[in-house]
């Protein structure tokens, strides 16, 4: 197995270690302390990536003539690159040792047609108590993976705002794969990038395989820019390379809405995005900025949006023709994949089933 450590601007190494799994040493001096994370994340068959954050205190601020002080902290961020791995295989990465409280366990990706299971969930960004319980309720699931459908946070920008999301999802963080995409209120913070790492290093868009399906996630709120017709090429690239059977695309904005008042700019994002979602056989989009649950249907493709992760709720005013369900409440979905066959669960916070369907793979439409 190979570990690849980036920490303090430093430059990467190789380390080869045989057979066993060795915990990597670490430089981490012992006046710094754990400020974030750890953060599992893309997880491959192959390989993963840790990263989590330290502080540590560089000098005190105090008003001139005054005697109070207030400690000033360096944000110190660590990435460590685990490749050489086994395939579906249970493995942990462990700081306890070096005097910072960071311990993480991730299973690989499997090959093949393996079942497993995977969370949706997103809005998480305000009332602090439902997000906990949603994360409550997510953590005895044991999923192989999270997608999180963006916006983390109520503003990115806010160092407070990232303080309280790894507070509650401190858990779910060190024991899950997570994959989040950007939402509007992470105001395209830099910040981003340093928290969480990405398959391909790009955090606007990136894609991934575990077992037969493919997931591709998207930052939507680039719609209009340079970026997103960028975002389209590399999307129909994408699309057209993966084999797999099961392809899911995941991005914040939907492109169908319950929601009465974001109809317009949902249909604008449709008319970009949903020709060459459907040509290429997309199985079925996720989404979250309403804050609530909604299913939608159409030309054969399924859109649910699950942006019921702490945000205010949001009443829903259904699609005629369209909308297959939606419900104002807080929500997550499951997604078990076992064979040729996906089955869809949305649960709202007492364990209720409020919507269950299954899903087979799309073919692709001939040009």
């Amino acid at each position: 197995m190979n570990v690849k450590r980036l920490a303090r601007n430093s430059f990467p190494f190789n380390l080869l270690f045989l057979n066993i799994f060795i915990l990597a040493p670490s430089t981490i001096p012992a006046q710094e302390k754990l400020s974030k994370g750890p953060v599992i994340q893309n997880v491959q068959t192959d390989r993963a990536t840790v990263k989590w954050v330290t502080a540590k205190t560089v000098g005190e601020l105090r008003k001139e003539g005054g005697t109070a002080s207030t400690a000033v902290e360096e944000p110190i961020f660590h990435e460590v690159e685990l490749t050489g791995l086994e395939v579906g295989t249970p493995y942990q990465y462990d700081l306890r040792k070096y005097g910072i409280d960071a311990q993480v366990s991730f299973t690989t990706a499997p090959l093949g047609d393996k079942p497993f299971s995977f969370i949706v969930f997103g809005d998480n960004r305000t009332r602090h108590d439902v997000h906990k319980k949603v994360v409550e309720r997510i953590l005895p699931e044991k999923p192989q993976f999270v997608l999180n459908t963006g916006d983390l946070v109520s503003n990115g920008m806010n160092p407070g705002d990232w303080d309280k999301f790894f507070e509650i999802e401190k858990d779910l963080l060190r024991n899950v794969p997570y994959y989040p995409v950007l939402g509007n209120h992470e105001r395209n913070a830099p910040v981003f990038s340093k928290y969480f790492s990405f398959p391909g290093g790009n955090s606007y868009r990136y894609s991934f395989d575990w077992g037969n399906a493919h997931f591709i996630g998207l930052d939507s709120d680039q719609f209009g820019s340079s970026l997103f017709a960028e975002m389209q090429d590399w999307l129909k690239e994408d699309l057209q390379r993966t084999k797999k059977p099961f392809i899911f695309v995941f991005f914040h904005h939907p492109l169908y809405s319950a929601v009465e008042r974001r109809t317009t700019s949902a249909t604008k994002l449709a008319e970009k995005l949903e020709p060459l979602l459907l040509a290429e056989g997309v199985t079925a989009v996720f989404n979250g900025h309403d804050h609530n649950y909604q299913h939608h249907l159409h030309a054969g493709l399924h859109h649910i949006v699950t942006g019921g992760g702490g945000a205010p709720l949001y009443d829903v005013s259904p699609i005629p023709n369209i909308t297959l369900k939606a419900v104002k409440t807080e929500n997550y979905v499951r997604v078990h994949i076992e064979g040729g066959k996906a089955h869809l669960e949305a649960v709202d916070l007492e364990g209720k089933i409020l919507d269950s369907f299954d899903l087979e793979p799309r073919p692709k439409t001939k040009n």
